[in-house]
């Protein structure tokens, strides 16, 4: 048997009470007050100091905006997280509101942290005006009119697929089968890559429709069998002999000489590849009325008058200009504008909206109709002259060729619109240009001439473009007039 060991007395130790409460329950109750503190804070108080759900909201059409109480939110389809209570939000497009709507956004509290609580907000069946449709419309059309000046896509510069855009918004709004037609014949008109044309031919797929002959057309530069070593177009230059006569245009005391050239056809443009942007030249048989043009540009003198006239235009305002989105930000830059001191240098560094005020301002000072020479008017009367390429700014030209600085000196603008593919569709071209200038699309203008800078490089078929509000130190304008 094992020896008994007698142990040492000890002093009891014993747990204070708490009343009549045994100590193992208190501390029971403290650990568990612990825990449920602690389940609280990280369980419960985000979700009680910050409610509510990640909305989606989703609408028929593609990328309509998302306001939430006055404050934009992203373009459909998006997810916001929004907080809990009532909310006002308004789906817009173009800055037209399509639809409206009240919705409550209840208060989850447990986990909102790990587990996301989804609500989803979708736009209702709109009921729009014509003249909203019809804005929703443009809008749809000028993004992919806007687009077409880009010819290679790459990661800094993504293709849009804004055709496809316009079929979903056509589709959910119902357009008319008339509107949507004619909506893609002028979106096809500004096809000008393989990305575009592919783009199209998916819309022309949703929308279920037969392709549009300006369609057919960009089939043959970027469709799959497409040939770009066959040739297009004619190289007659001239079929008729137009007459010519001395006509000034007065302008107060200020005399701008011109020559009349009467109403006549010609042969424009030369022949191409069959390929973009070589289209730009292609030839067709152009039909123009009589018209008059000033033998040369016009002058820094003469729109220092115009300005004098028309103090809105002054350099001093030009950042009013500006915000009504009339020029940009070098309007008249390096131009010191005089009326006193003739100067007959070309004015630059103008726009094409301030080229259009000037002809508005000639035709109530003339008392005749004064406006931009077309790309037809200006081509012809190049053709007509004989005067040598302008290297200067000055006009050096002692020829009697009735139109001078034609070539060089500075670009010239036209009124005609740059449409990309509308020469090779031009049984169509003036009715396109009617109605795309009815719809008041936003559109480059037409410039011609090449400047001091292009030296010979440039003959009088070929084009530049420019936008209503951009400027440069070798754009210019002369003028035209019946």
């Amino acid at each position: 048997m094992k020896k008994k060991i007698d142990l040492p007395d000890v002093t009891p130790v014993h747990l204070p009470s708490v009343g009549p409460v045994r100590p193992g329950i208190y501390v029971l109750a403290g650990i568990t007050l612990v825990i449920l503190v602690i389940v609280f804070l990280i369980g419960f108080l985000p979700g009680i100091l910050h409610g509510g759900r990640t909305v989606t909201f989703k609408s028929g059409l593609d990328n309509t905006g998302v306001v939430v109480d006055g404050t934009y939110i992203s373009g459909t389809p998006s997810q916001k997280f929004i907080d809990s209570g009532d909310h006002h939000v308004q789906f817009i497009k173009a800055g037209v509101i399509i639809n409206e709507q009240n919705i409550h956004v209840d208060h989850p509290v447990f986990l909102t942290w790990l587990k996301f609580r989804y609500q989803d907000v979708s736009m209702t069946t709109p009921s729009l005006t014509d003249e909203q449709m019809n804005t929703i419309r443009n809008y749809d059309v000028q993004l992919i009119i806007d687009q077409s000046a880009i010819l290679d896509f790459d990661r800094v510069h993504n293709y849009i697929p804004y055709f496809m855009s316009y079929a979903k918004d056509a589709v959910a709004l119902s357009f008319t089968a008339d509107h949507i037609a004619e909506d893609m014949k002028i979106a096809c008109s500004f096809i000008t890559t393989t990305e575009m044309y592919q783009d199209a031919q998916a819309a022309f797929d949703y929308l279920g429709l037969e392709p549009n002959s300006f369609y057919e057309k960009a089939r043959t530069l970027f469709g799959e069998t497409a040939d770009k070593s066959t040739t297009l177009g004619s190289s007659l230059t001239q079929t008729q002999s137009p007459s010519l006569a001395a006509d000034p245009l007065q302008l107060g005391d200020e005399t701008i000489e011109g020559t009349k050239v009467s109403a006549h056809s010609f042969m424009m443009g030369t022949t191409v590849k069959t390929s973009y942007p070589a289209m730009n030249t292609l030839s067709y048989q152009a039909e123009i009325p009589s018209f008059s043009l000033a033998t040369l540009p016009v002058s820094e003198y003469q729109y220092s008058l115009f300005v004098a006239a028309n103090p809105q235009w002054d350099k001093a305002n030009k950042q009013t200009l500006i915000e009504n989105n009339k020029v940009s930000e070098n309007y008249l830059a390096g131009i010191t504008l005089s009326t006193t001191l003739i100067n007959n240098t070309p004015i630059r560094n103008i726009s094409y909206q301030a080229a259009i005020a000037f002809t508005t301002w000639a035709s109530t000072v003339s008392g005749k109709h004064v406006f931009l020479p077309t790309e037809e008017m200006w081509e012809e009367a190049a053709s007509l002259t004989s005067s040598s390429y302008a290297s200067s700014l000055v006009n050096l030209d002692n020829s009697s060729a009735p139109f001078k600085m034609m070539m060089g000196g500075v670009w010239e603008m036209t009124s005609t619109p740059y449409i990309p593919l509308v020469r090779m569709d031009a049984q169509h071209k003036a009715a396109l240009e009617s109605l795309i200038s009815a719809r008041g699309f936003t559109l480059d203008h037409i410039v011609k001439g090449g400047s001091i800078l292009n030296e010979d490089a440039v003959t009088a078929k070929d084009i530049g473009a420019i936008s209503p509000i951009d400027l440069n130190d070798y754009i210019g304008f002369r003028l035209a007039w019946d």
